[in-house]
């Protein structure tokens, strides 16, 4: 049970790195949006970036407490052996 725990921080890890990059995109976006008028495509990758970014929110947040269960449990195991 602890390689599994250990396995989900590690892809928790990641999908948090991955959700810091998709913000950093939206940002570097939306600069440009400052600096060029408005197009079709450039309103419509934002959103695309928003989209991912909720999303990406909602599975860290799925993980996260799948991690917390996984600790759990772990923790009730040894206290019982």
């Amino acid at each position: 049970m602890d390689s599994d725990i250990v396995r989900l921080e590690d892809s928790l890890h990641k999908m948090r790195a991955k959700h810091d990059d998709l913000q950093q995109s939206l940002f570097d976006l939306s600069k440009k949006m400052k600096d060029a008028p408005i197009s079709a495509a450039l309103v419509r990758k934002t959103e695309e970036l928003k989209k991912q970014i909720s999303d990406s929110m909602v599975d860290i947040h799925h993980m996260d407490a799948k991690i917390s269960k996984l600790r759990h449990r772990a923790d009730r195991l040894r206290l019982h052996r």
